[in-house]
């Protein structure tokens, strides 16, 4: 495995994932989840104000979460105005996680969903990350993104150090376009997530739900190729995305200790190579779950 572990919270703190019928994780079972990480050597957890209560649960939980660097995100930013609104600016919004994890500093700071802030507006949001670090909250910068083109601007690129981008065996197009070689040659750490879709890719095909039903013929083939070569989903969409060398880190979020073992033991293993452009998908209503409609 050259890609490390890291662990997602988002269901610590939402009900959160198409697959999960069993909601927000307990607090116990959070923090034998959190025990587990530790043990099999995860180093970092990915929260964000966004994710309900989930930093609330890590600062309760600290005799777990302390040992943990922490990645962490901005709020919605659409103008230079709302990234240095003195309520709900970067800067506001950092120390009140900061306040909730008993931390005193993070180790990434993401500037999320930057499609939405104007190019004028750009550097000034860059120049107010950047004093999240240099009062000593963030150590690096990093961006969350949901397309390749959320990243063409060089001068824009060069904010940061670490980019946050989606890659499944659905949603391909960071490979297609070549922009996760090119991010990688810029010197950018690159982490994964949505590596199985919120667990749409584990879902038998004849229980998805009818939103997905155009994608339904392309999971099926997935499943089916998995089984030709021995493998279940799980290890599958892994796999795709485990053997990329261009990625450093892949986020996971699980509901179980259980499951983290099992995705943790499955990165030991070999991969082999599946016909995985047969299943790429380019409808983004199945691909962005920014799209989807809720299922609860």
């Amino acid at each position: 495995m050259s890609a490390n572990l890291l662990l997602g919270t988002a269901v610590f703190g939402l009900d959160y994932g198409v697959s999960n019928r069993a909601g927000r994780v307990p607090r116990q079972e959070v923090a034998r989840i959190l025990e587990a990480a530790a043990e099999l050597g995860v180093g970092y957890l990915d929260t964000a104000p966004a994710y309900g209560v989930a930093e609330r649960v890590l600062g309760q939980l600290s005799e777990f979460s302390s040992s943990f660097k922490i990645i962490t995100k901005t709020p919605a930013i659409e103008s230079k105005e709302d990234a240095c609104s003195p309520e709900n600016g970067i800067e506001a919004t950092l120390s009140s996680t900061l306040s909730a994890l008993g931390r005193t500093e993070v180790d990434v700071l993401m500037l999320h969903n930057p499609d939405r802030i104007p190019e004028v507006d750009r550097f000034a949001v860059c120049e107010e990350l950047g004093r999240m670090v240099d009062m000593g909250l963030a150590k690096r910068l990093g961006v969350s993104i949901y397309d390749p083109s959320d990243l063409l601007d060089p001068s824009f690129r060069r904010c940061f150090q670490v980019v946050q981008l989606p890659i499944n065996v659905l949603d391909q197009r960071y490979l297609e376009t070549g922009t996760l070689a090119a991010l990688k040659r810029e010197g950018l750490e690159i982490h994964a997530r949505s590596i199985f879709l919120q667990g749409l890719l584990l879902m038998p095909p004849d229980q998805l739900p009818d939103h997905f039903e155009p994608a339904g013929s392309l999971i099926e083939a997935f499943h089916e190729e998995a089984r030709r070569n021995d493998l279940d989903p799980l290890a599958a969409a892994l796999s795709f995305v485990a053997s990329r060398p261009e990625i450093d880190g892949l986020v996971v979020g699980v509901e179980t200790e259980f499951q983290l073992r099992e995705i943790s033991r499955l990165l030991g293993g070999a991969w082999p190579e599946l016909p995985w452009a047969n299943f790429a998908c380019p409808d983004r209503r199945i691909t962005d779950p920014r799209q989807w409609p809720r299922f609860r």
